[in-house]
């Protein structure tokens, strides 16, 4: 391609939306992989907390039955 034939302005109003392209992300990729990570933790920590509460109320429950 020789210099002549470029179009200047078509080409710095593509990078223009490109650059506002980026500035407009809310999250890069690497930032939405980590929060997915981080919840999927919380989840199965919130999970086992819940569970565990489950059995403790029925051992409970049944120790007092057997009573």
């Amino acid at each position: 391609m020789s210099l002549f034939d470029r179009d200047f302005d078509r080409e710095l109003a593509e990078e223009r939306r490109a650059v506002a392209h980026v500035a407009a992300a809310r999250h890069t990729d690497e930032a939405l992989l980590a929060a997915v990570a981080e919840a999927r933790e919380e989840a199965l920590a919130q999970g086992r907390a819940e569970g565990r509460a489950e059995a403790e109320a029925e051992a409970r429950a049944a120790e007092a039955e057997a009573l």
